[in-house]
């Protein structure tokens, strides 16, 4: 059950998806529609541009005030957006003048292939994998460009104890933050193609601002499905991203995408990926490919429990028991359901280091460090959660709700 805010914006989003026209988005939008809680769950999914896409070519089915507002955000996004798209060309071209090579991906580059315009897609940083061969030159060309490492106080060996799979920088402005990976995704989530594979597979992208290397289309939609999951898919956007970009590229190779994925042991992750776009988006996706998600009931049961969970959370991210809860169930493997819980429940991290710089000779005590510090952040969420459930379970059906 959802209210008909987020019912809306559901709607609205898929619209765009599936490329509806006018009169559709028109019969969308009801009168008792309260276009702040809109506003505040477009918000907290990043969406808002996509809502004025779609509404502003039907502006009297929103108030004028409001489109206004939005219409600012978007030229605000796109404005900041191509200032990074700047920025991660000159770090590319950068880092192959020294023998680097960086594919770029997610951040401008996922805009522009998944939905054309830059100014379209909310993001926070930029994201360049290189080889772990590389990270010692890279490091030397961003220094040289004026990018400072967040973690230059720990050194390559500390780097290796917390298992660091990505470094982040930011600009002497701090207008660019940067994380750069030597894998898509920590060791203890294998689930996804990594690799000299990638780097194989990478092809060429053009930005409006030049060329930069990126993934392949198979292997950027399985590692957006495995970031989804591994964070618990809490945000409309990344199922919105993956949505978009099956809807501009029909060419992709379904039977090669659910191979590797299976490879890697994430086929499941794949297939609930697959089954959040059609089922919540109308995403183009084959009927065989996704007949494959539907015969699955550990899909659809997790599924059941992400669209549940997306709405219920506005304005506080749901805490381990919700982000573990979905990749620990989809994981295939009984061993690697138990390897990537107790990694994350025992697991030291650079944010454990952060928090309270040790010596490295006192470096096994963040074995002990990391739970506890666990327990202190989680807590009021935990809490948070467990009354909310209570408090929902007493509460009379709010007239207001609508059937998702």
């Amino acid at each position: 059950m959802i209210s008909r805010e987020a019912e809306l914006v559901v709607n609205l989003v898929s619209a765009y998806v599936r490329g509806a026209d006018g009169e559709s988005v028109a019969a969308m939008v009801k009168p008792e529609i309260d276009w702040n809680e809109v506003e505040r769950i477009a918000t907290w999914h990043a969406v808002v541009p996509i809502l004025y896409q779609v509404l502003a070519a039907r502006p009297d089915c929103a108030p004028a005030e409001q489109l206004a507002r939005w219409h600012g955000t978007v030229r605000a996004n796109r404005v900041r957006n191509a200032y990074l798209e700047n920025a991660v060309v000159r770090i590319a071209k950068a880092l192959a003048d020294r023998g680097v090579t960086a594919l770029a991906f997610k951040g401008p580059v996922l805009a522009a292939a998944a939905y054309g315009d830059p100014g379209l897609r909310e993001f926070i940083d930029l994201d360049i994998l290189v080889r772990p061969s590389d990270l010692g030159p890279c490091r030397a060309t961003l220094a040289a460009l004026g990018y400072r490492s967040e973690y230059s106080g720990l050194s390559d060996e500390g780097k290796a104890f917390f298992q660091s799979y990505q470094e982040t920088f930011n600009s002497d402005d701090w207008l660019v933050p940067l994380d750069v990976h030597s894998r898509l995704n920590p060791r203890y989530f294998a689930y996804a193609p990594e690799g000299e594979a990638l780097f194989r597979r990478a092809v060429e992208f053009e930005l409006r601002s030049g060329g930069v290397k990126t993934l392949s289309n198979t292997d950027l939609v399985i590692h957006l499905c495995a970031h989804g999951a591994k964070h618990g898919w809490d945000s409309l956007g990344w199922i919105l991203d993956i949505a978009a970009f099956v809807r501009r590229n029909p060419e992709i190779d379904w039977r090669s995408m659910l191979n590797d994925a299976a490879a890697a042991g994430g086929r499941r992750l794949l297939l609930l990926g697959i089954y959040l776009i059609r089922d919540l988006l109308k995403a183009p996706i084959p009927e065989e490919v996704m007949a494959l998600a539907l015969g699955d009931r550990v899909v659809t049961r997790i599924a059941a429990g992400v669209k549940r969970g997306l709405f219920s959370n506005i304005g506080r991210r749901g805490g381990v028991i919700g982000e573990w809860s979905a990749p620990a169930r989809a994981i295939e493997s009984t061993r690697g359901r138990i390897r990537y819980v107790a990694a994350r429940a025992l697991g030291p991290t650079i944010e454990d280091w952060k928090s309270l710089p040790l010596p490295r000779p006192l470096y096994p005590l963040y074995y002990a460090v990391h739970p506890l510090r666990m327990a202190f952040t989680q807590a009021p969420r935990i809490f948070r959660s467990l009354v909310g459930i209570s408090t929902h379970a007493a509460k009379p059906r709010d007239p207001r709700l609508a059937e998702a």
